[in-house]
């Protein structure tokens, strides 16, 4: 049986019941998202530890270039490594890459 997966709500730097909920309700919604984003890697094959794919979508940067003369932008994806680039095949994330590529008006 697996062991269940803790969240700390820590630091908690609000003092009205409203605000600790709000803050409460978004730390179970993250950990959801995740949640459901590693089984649809898992599903796809990519195999893959939680603390991994936050840690390889946190080091991915996308630069947009604005070029001063022409009225077009240039976007630059850093180098991906293999599971960066295992996750974004299966989120299909490099159709933004295409998106942001596209001239200005």
């Amino acid at each position: 049986m697996k062991s269940p997966i803790m969240i700390s709500l820590e630091p908690v730097y609000y003092w009205t019941d409203q605000k600790i909920r709000v803050h409460a309700f978004c730390s179970d919604l993250a950990l959801m998202l995740l949640l459901l984003l590693k089984r649809k890697l898992q599903r796809a094959g990519v195999k893959l530890s939680l603390e991994w794919v936050v840690e390889g979508l946190s080091e991915v940067s996308l630069s947009v270039i604005k070029l001063y003369d022409v009225d077009t932008r240039v976007c630059l994806l850093n180098d991906l490594n293999e599971g960066q680039k295992a996750m974004f095949d299966v989120l299909g994330l490099m159709r933004y890459q295409k998106l942001v590529s596209t001239k200005l008006r």
